[in-house]
């Protein structure tokens, strides 16, 4: 079932694959988000490691690479690459700005590639698995740490700026484990006490979105999941009275640091039931200046109506819409500029979509999301009724939901955050996106069938 079929026999480079792919899943492990004025020297580090040992696996095993169904995958979004480059090209954004903000989406084709590579030689699955949990806790606490002393916040200031790109999957992999697994294991315990600590600390609403959606998309995997024999409802319902107390010890955590730290809990009753600029605006303040922003992007593509098909090109310019103006500076300070030009990923993943490649690029999006959801189910279901035709259980077998999930928590936010905004979001993503070839590999092994090209 691990070993590659016979003409495939990658086994000879099962070290490296292994060796590389650790590299690359632990290689943003300490990313941090950089300034305006580009990467530090050690960013720069962290993005050649990534591309290097991506680029290793690769060559090491090109031909799984053409495995199906995982290749339709890599060739979408590998199009998608090609094209939105060109139309930067057309447009004649600058290369740099271009080459910054066109990385995480190279990394998503990277991630795949490797996640491909990987399970078409025949490797399990914690091989990926294992060293992105590492990066979900390490970066998570990273994070943390760099903003409460490299950038100087308080827990009366702290907001985005701890947050990690990992945190939707960290939540997609807390709400499977915990649900679907068969038996308690310490990876998804230890993954929550970092992601809800973080969470907590940066009293960030949009995080509950990702949440809410791990928890109506592990729902319905499992009604799918017990059909196609991916899990065992009887075995599941033994694990109700230990999942109900590991939610209570969170809970119970958090509310003894909410006492400890009551000015947190201070900022999260505002941002939870107050967030007008204390009644001064009509709207959200966050929903107000994506507005500001999608406005006027939709001005700069009326300007020249063929990029509403092609698009202005990854790193365009834009700003936000003056009109929003007097109304944000009821919250903002007087002497705040919101009239300059940006370039770098917008704060919505549709919206840039549609800014950079048009609707063809927005048409590459949705078909991207939906194949990957559309793999997930499929590996599943293969693998559960292939292990029930040979008599027994595969207890791996609901991780192949785990890409379907990480594709709606990323999406419950994609209105107003865009997640390939870092390096990271676009490396785990990718790594995901690739994620459901093993379980496409693993059924086709124990069906006696050879690899699809």
């Amino acid at each position: 079932m691990e070993t590659a079929s016979k003409g495939w026999d990658l086994r000879s480079t099962h070290f490296w694959i292994r060796a590389l792919t650790w590299v690359f899943a632990l290689s943003m492990a300490f990313d941090f988000r950089a300034g305006e004025t580009g990467g530090s020297a050690v960013q720069f580090l962290f993005l050649g490691a990534a591309m290097g040992s991506g680029l290793g696996v690769a060559i090491l095993g090109y031909r799984a690479i053409l495995m199906k169904p995982g290749f339709y995958l890599v060739a979408i979004w590998a199009a998608y690459i090609v094209f939105v480059t060109a139309s930067s090209f057309i447009n004649g954004v600058a290369p740099g700005n271009m080459f910054r903000v066109i990385l995480p989406y190279l990394l998503v084709l990277i991630g795949m590639v490797v996640s491909q590579v990987v399970a078409g030689s025949g490797m399990p699955v914690k091989t990926v698995l294992m060293p992105l949990l590492i990066c979900a806790v390490v970066n998570t606490v990273w994070r943390v740490v760099y903003g409460f002393t490299a950038l100087g916040l308080t827990l009366s200031t702290v907001r985005y700026e701890i947050l990690s790109p990992v945190l939707p999957w960290s939540f997609a992999f807390i709400g499977l484990a915990l649900a679907l697994a068969p038996r308690f294991s310490a990876a998804p315990i230890i993954v929550s006490a970092t992601a809800l600590g973080c969470v907590f600390l940066s009293v960030t609403r949009g995080l509950l979105f990702p949440m809410a959606a791990s928890f109506v998309m592990v729902t319905i995997c499992a009604f799918f999941g017990a059909g196609w024999s991916v899990i065992q409802p009887k075995e599941l319902a033994k694990k109700l009275p230990g999942a109900g107390a590991i939610v209570g010890i969170i809970l119970l955590l958090m509310t003894i640091v909410g006492i400890a730290n009551p000015t947190v809990v201070e900022r999260w009753t505002d941002r939870l039931f107050d967030n007008s600029g204390g009644g001064a605006t009509t709207k959200d303040v966050s929903i107000l200046t994506r507005e500001a922003e999608a406005v006027a992007m939709l001005e700069i593509m009326k300007s020249d109506p063929g990029t509403f098909v092609y698009g202005q090109g990854m790193g365009a310019d834009y700003y936000w819409d003056p009109s929003y103006y007097p109304e944000l500076y009821l919250v903002w300070p007087d002497d705040y500029d919101f009239s300059g030009v940006f370039w770098f990923a917008g704060h919505s993943i549709w919206t840039y979509a549609i800014f950079t490649g048009g609707f063809i690029g927005l048409f590459f999006h949705l078909g991207f999301f939906g194949s990957i959801v559309w793999s997930s189910f499929s590996a599943a279901k293969r693998l559960g009724l292939a292990a029930k035709r040979q008599g027994y259980f595969d207890p791996e077998a609901f991780l192949a939901f785990l890409p379907a999930v990480t594709v709606l928590c990323v999406l419950s936010q994609s209105a107003t955050s865009n997640y390939f905004g870092e390096r990271l979001g676009g490396l785990v993503f990718g790594l995901m996106a690739g994620f459901p070839q093993f379980y496409h590999y693993r059924a086709r092994m124990i069906s006696g069938q050879r690899p699809k090209i």
